[in-house]
């Protein structure tokens, strides 16, 4: 066996098997639940995220550790970049096909009022024919975090909920069930001084102030609806500050303007490259080093009649 065939035999191939069985299996898992149950009660980020980058870990420490243990490194910290470029190379693209299912499976409800909201089977996406909303009773609520290496990204966010109500006499008294929320963000560099700070967060608050009063949501050609993400949290807090949040009703919608055909835009083509790259460096990082004991080509000796 030469060293080329005997790369593919234990790192390639096993490679392969991780990746196809992750891809199909989790995919399919996943679809069947995004199907058979309402997964918006779910965090995104555990279905999105989390198991795939388990899972591969799993595969990569039990399956492939073994193999990748008999390449030779001239440094450790060269094993570590090996198993972390594996570890990317099994998990990226099987998040972008998650993401991509997620999108794709949404199915869209036509309601005539939003009161048939809650007596329909739950879905992604909605085009709701009569409703009315109310921006003047609209609540915000703005954050200021830095995130990145030792903090060298400032970010400036502002989240605002509206009520949305069936017809434009329940403004008056009723309390709102459904909520249609909208969301803003600025990310700087934060070596700057504070009082560029200052400006740039004056800038941001003049630029949401003018921009959310102004904005046509009537022309949103679906909604979207929200479950457990990052952002539900700061948008519940905005609701809650409402003078017509009642306890246990937050539905949350997020406005499309867009064609419903165009909401997967580019992903299933993102996917393909992601694979194909996903492969082609793996391939290479197994292709580029060499086992710390290569095993003698044995040669058949010819018998002599």
């Amino acid at each position: 066996m030469t060293s080329l065939e005997r790369k593919h035999s234990l790192l390639f191939y096993p490679f392969l098997r991780c990746f196809g069985g992750l891809l199909f299996g989790y995919t399919l898992v996943h679809w069947y639940c995004l199907k058979s149950y309402d997964m918006l009660t779910v965090n995104e980020m555990v279905m999105i995220f989390l198991w795939p980058a388990v899972l591969a870990m799993v595969l990569l420490g039990v399956v492939l550790r073994p193999g990748i243990s008999l390449l030779l490194f001239s440094r450790r910290n060269t094993a570590a970049c090996y198993y972390m470029v594996t570890f990317f190379c099994l998990v990226i693209p099987i998040l972008l096909v998650q993401q991509y299912l997620e999108t794709a499976t949404g199915k869209l409800t036509v309601l005539e009022t939003i009161n048939q909201y809650e007596r329909l089977p739950k879905t992604k996406y909605y085009q709701v024919k009569h409703y009315h909303l109310a921006p003047s009773l609209a609540e915000e609520i703005t954050r200021q975090y830095s995130s990145g290496r030792s903090g060298s990204q400032l970010n400036f966010e502002a989240y605002f909920t509206q009520p949305i109500f069936p017809n434009v006499k329940d403004t008056l008294s009723n309390s709102a069930h459904f909520w249609l929320c909208s969301y803003y963000e600025q990310h700087i560099s934060a070596n700057i001084t504070q009082e560029q700070r200052l400006k740039y967060l004056a800038k941001f608050n003049r630029y949401v102030a003018t921009d959310y009063p102004t904005t046509p949501f009537h022309t949103a050609t679906y909604w979207e609806r929200i479950g457990i993400t990052s952002r539900t949290g700061y948008y519940e807090n905005a609701v809650a500050k409402s003078p017509r949040y009642r306890e246990g009703a937050c539905i949350l919608f997020k406005p499309h303007y867009d064609d419903f055909s165009n909401r997967n835009g580019n992903k299933l083509i993102w996917c393909f490259v992601a694979i194909v790259i996903a492969l082609a460096l793996y391939y290479t990082a197994v292709r580029t080093n060499r086992f710390k004991i290569e095993e003698p080509i044995r040669k058949k000796n010819k018998r002599k009649g």
